[in-house]
């Protein structure tokens, strides 16, 4: 029989989450994807910026319908604008879950907050596309090059 310790145990036997996102850590902060991480990066720019304040993570809302607690919403951050002092709620998603949608209505309805959604792949198609345009602009330059050194022969 071999002995290992927790820490060997939990190393081999880590359970992928359930959209396959990588657990990450900034500043000390667990975050459940490199997503989420980059924004709350971001996030800290634009408070150290003096564009928002207040930045909170994690931030709980107890969602409550006629003194009856239904569920409690979980957002990704908090902060406050500082602009117009509208406060702010992101979450930052790959996937738009049923249970999210509800929750969302239910901010929506009880505080009056819109969730915003960071969409994952909306972005990553995004930054896909910004790269792929590069691309053809670096070759459609290096194109010209060529023709004007075959010109000038």
């Amino acid at each position: 029989m071999v002995r290992m310790t927790k820490e060997q145990y939990n190393s081999i036997n880590k359970k992928k989450g359930k959209y396959k996102n990588k657990k990450n850590e900034v500043d000390g902060y667990s975050f459940d994807s490199i997503a989420e991480s980059n924004r709350f990066l971001e996030l800290k720019i634009l408070q150290a910026g003096g564009v928002i304040r207040s930045l909170s993570l994690q931030p709980r809302f107890k969602l409550q319908i006629n003194n009856s607690l239904v569920c409690t919403y979980v957002g990704d951050f908090s902060y406050i604008k500082t602009e117009n002092n509208e406060t702010v709620v992101e979450d930052v998603k790959a996937v738009r879950t049923r249970t999210f949608i509800i929750k969302k209505k239910l901010m929506h309805a009880i505080y009056g907050i819109e969730v915003t959604e960071i969409n994952v792949l909306k972005r990553k198609k995004r930054d896909d596309n910004a790269k792929i345009e590069k691309d053809h602009i670096r070759r459609q330059s290096s194109a010209a090059r060529r023709n004007q050194s075959g010109c000038n022969k």
